[in-house]
């Protein structure tokens, strides 16, 4: 899942200078940010579950090949062992 970008502080007046800046930009730009970061986190969301769903409908598109094929090579036998 999708999280916020971590802001670390490095050592230093420099850092500590930087790591301000950066919180400054941080919540003045949230209202930019948090929108987009939400609508993507969501489509990040419905895509994780299509694939949930995808991935089931495939087994079980799988098993009703599986059972065809199997109910198949029974008939062949038995139309073979009839003739």
């Amino acid at each position: 899942m999708l999280q916020e970008p971590r802001i670390e502080k490095s050592p230093g007046l420099r850092g500590s200078v930087s790591f301000f800046i950066k919180r400054v930009i941080r919540r003045l730009s949230w209202w930019y940010v948090e929108p987009r970061f939400n609508e993507i986190r969501a489509i990040s969301e419905d895509l994780q579950r299509s694939v949930v769903f995808l991935r089931k409908e495939l087994e079980l598109a799988q098993r009703e090949i599986a059972q065809v094929t199997l109910r198949l090579h029974e008939l062949e036998k038995s139309k073979s062992s009839s003739h």
